[in-house]
């Protein structure tokens, strides 16, 4: 699973740090069904603490070979769709 955390780091101030939302993903292809093909499936759960709302829903069909950035990139998009 990945976890991506967006703190506020007012001023550079850690001590003042404060989070501000986070994006779980985790990977829930069939592990049989994983070794037939080249993509993945993702369940993201998407927390933003400002607005105490949360976001859930799957990503399908991501290539590993396009990397980890590429799959944040896509669950960001995917997210601000679903608002």
């Amino acid at each position: 699973m990945l976890r991506v955390t967006v703190e506020l780091i007012p001023f550079g101030v850690e001590e003042a740090k404060r989070v501000l939302g986070t994006c779980d993903i985790a990977n829930v292809t069939d592990l049989d069904d994983a070794k037939k093909r080249k993509s993945r499936d993702y369940a993201i759960d998407f927390t933003d603490m400002g607005t105490f709302t949360r976001r859930q829903f799957k990503l399908l069909r991501h290539k590993r070979e396009d990397g980890f950035w590429e799959l944040i990139r896509r669950a960001i998009v995917a997210a601000k769709k679903k608002t």
